[in-house]
């Protein structure tokens, strides 16, 4: 019994405690400034127009996509206009807009995202045929994983 009392005071005491000094504690400034997106279609917030009531938005999903939530955490608005990712953007083009891009003057405290596109895997496998009928992994992976080895122009 007196074990119990004991826990139930210092249950007590630590929310007392922390509930007082509450309001002196310093919240963190945040680390970020800015948000930006480049990917594909898991990450797209701007151009699913054709969706209907299947989707949520202008997305590829039936509610938020990641980098949204990732965004609220950190504090950030997303707009269309830091979100520079599309359905059917393979790696082509996604390098040619990051190498276009011109970066906003808060640089040095921008989150910059780039999801590097599965769906050129995706896309590729059908144009893999080992035999008829057949389809090979080796050829989509392969081709991926060079895509994918790349290093930024700046």
């Amino acid at each position: 019994m007196r074990q119990i009392c004991f826990v139930k005071n210092f249950v007590r005491f630590t929310v007392g405690f922390f509930l007082v000094l509450s309001p002196f504690i310093l919240l963190a400034q945040p680390a970020f400034t800015s948000f930006y997106v480049f990917g594909d279609g898991v990450s797209t917030t701007t151009n699913n127009t054709d969706g209907g009531s299947l989707y949520y938005g202008n997305r590829f999903s039936n509610g938020r996509v990641w980098v949204e939530v990732l965004a609220q955490r950190q504090g950030l608005a997303i707009g269309a206009t830091n979100n520079c990712s599309y359905y059917g953007q393979y790696t082509t083009e996604l390098l040619k807009n990051i190498n276009k891009f011109t970066p906003p003057a808060d640089v040095a405290t921008t989150l910059f995202v780039v999801w590097v596109c599965d769906a050129d895997l995706v896309q590729d496998v059908g144009n893999y045929e080992a035999a008829p009928g057949t389809y090979s992994w080796a050829g989509p992976i392969n081709q991926s994983r060079t895509c994918m080895q790349w290093a930024p122009a700046r």
